[in-house]
């Protein structure tokens, strides 16, 4: 089974199972295992380049003894369900999820990750909810909300809420300007030039007509002011409008302009 996305790093939330029952004093923690065995645990980091990092899953409850199966008067604490929702905060992403066999999962537009699993006959120790694919390009987190798991004995116990995911390199593409400030993410160009106050630095924007989209409108723009000084179209900054911007322009054609911090603060283009 295998769901895709949509869209932009590190806290996880968890949900919860509607059981009116008792609330068990241990609690199951999801987290990330780089090994992808579960054996290990710890702050996944990727870094704010947009470049896709796959983060391996788990649900512990602790329990060490044998297992037990799912019915109110089980002794143990193995885990027989848990409803885990995920959220992407600020520019984090989601790319995709890619659940373990037996859990379902559903991703919304928006960043949202629903993961839940019944097991009636669960095993102690930690189990696999699947791989998750994200992505960063500036500051941002993924989170684990709703805090709610279901045990052996029919228990509902908390759920820890750790920050499952950090952004490193906050400067993704290594120009001097932090991420969350960069008109251009992707693309150095330290001196933040923004002739046209688009919010998408001239390096990243060969949009010159500003529909966001770079299309035959802007090379037809570009063609007309070529070997010009024309500032919009001088995409380099070297003062003229020549090759290098056409370059620039083609390598971008029926994309959008930049991506950037800033445009994404407002919220759209001008």
């Amino acid at each position: 089974m295998h769901i895709s996305r949509f869209r932009r790093c590190a806290r996880l939330p968890a949900a919860v199972l509607v059981l009116s029952l008792p609330v068990a004093t241990m609690a199951a923690t999801v987290y990330s295992s780089a090994a992808d065995d579960g054996n290990d645990s710890g702050m996944a980091l990727v870094g704010d380049n947009g470049e896709p990092a796959t983060i391996n899953l788990w649900i512990s409850d602790g329990e060490a003894g044998s297992a037990t199966a799912c019915r109110p008067d089980a002794g143990g604490d193995e885990l027989c369900g848990y409803d885990v929702h995920i959220l992407a905060n600020g520019n984090a992403q989601i790319v995709e999820f890619q659940p373990a066999p037996d859990v379902r999962a559903h991703l919304d537009g928006t960043g949202f990750l629903a993961v839940n699993a019944i097991n009636i006959d669960p095993e102690p120790g930690p189990q696999r909810i699947g791989a998750l694919v994200v992505s960063a390009i500036g500051a941002g987190d993924i989170q684990v909300v709703g805090n709610t798991a279901v045990t052996a004995a029919l228990e509902e116990v908390p759920i820890a809420a750790p920050t499952l995911l950090a952004v490193t390199g906050m400067d993704g593409d290594a120009d001097g300007v932090a991420s969350d400030i960069d008109n251009c993410l992707l693309i150095a160009n330290p001196d933040q030039r923004d002739t046209d106050g688009d919010g998408f630095g001239n390096a990243c924007d060969a949009d010159l007509n500003n529909d966001l989209t770079i299309n035959f409108s802007d090379l037809g723009i570009m063609k007309e002011v070529f070997f010009t000084t024309d500032p919009d179209a001088d995409l380099d900054g070297d003062g003229g409008v020549g090759f290098s911007d056409l370059a620039a322009l083609k390598s971008a054609f029926f994309g959008p302009p930049g991506p950037s911090a800033l445009a994404v603060a407002r919220g759209a283009k001008k």
